[in-house]
């Protein structure tokens, strides 16, 4: 019997997280069965349930690997970033988000909003979310230490702050794309203009 290699056991479970995205950004997690993710994926049901036990792993396997894949590519990208431009590190972010949740031709996009809903009854899958966005705005906070430190934020700035702000633009941009249609490029260019306006003059009062 020839011996199954790691690249064809990657390649069946990568068809099977493929085939589950699918199905929950159609009808979301808890509409979709296992039978429709084994349909989907043209593999019978036991060479699914080999890689997956159950739909709850399914929904928190897929869930992961929609979420957690950004913050290498953005770590790598944000450390080389010079000068430390704040809107720049955002739209990098944003760029590296949404490349990931369209890869294989699939929009992950509602994949991601259901798992932020789904943690809140999944400790497992909260520790997962904690820790991927844990180390996304750690890694935005760094530029605003950065650009503090270059004096492009004012004395008065916290960095942690800056970069939770900063971070709270990358699900925004999700839900109103999502909700709403909104383009990321557009999405983009008005965090631009957010970051680079200029605070109105303040007035003694009399």
């Amino acid at each position: 019997m020839p011996k199954v290699t790691e690249e064809y056991r990657a390649a069946r479970r990568q068809q099977i997280l493929e085939a589950a995205w699918t199905c929950f950004a159609r009808n979301g997690f808890h509409a979709t069965s296992m039978a429709d993710v084994i349909k989907e994926s043209g593999l019978s049901a036991g060479a699914v349930y080999g890689y997956f036990v159950n739909k709850e792993d399914l929904i928190q396997q897929a869930a992961e690997a929609t979420i957690g894949q950004a913050a290498g590519p953005v770590a790598r990208d944000l450390s080389a970033l010079d000068p430390p431009d704040l809107a720049r590190a955002v739209i990098i972010t944003l760029e590296h988000v949404t490349e990931i949740l369209l890869m294989h031709d699939i929009d992950k996009s509602a994949v991601a909003i259901q798992a932020f809903a789904e943690a809140l009854r999944s400790p497992h899958l909260m520790t997962v979310i904690q820790g991927a966005h844990g180390r996304l705005r750690s890694e935005l906070t760094g530029v605003a230490v950065r650009a503090k430190a270059a004096g492009l934020l004012d004395d008065e700035a916290d960095p942690e702050q800056v970069g939770a702000a900063m971070f709270g633009l990358v699900p925004g941009m999700l839900l109103q794309r999502l909700t709403l249609g909104v383009d990321v490029d557009d999405y983009c260019a008005g965090v631009v203009s957010l970051i680079g306006a200029r605070r109105p003059a303040t007035t003694q009062a009399e």
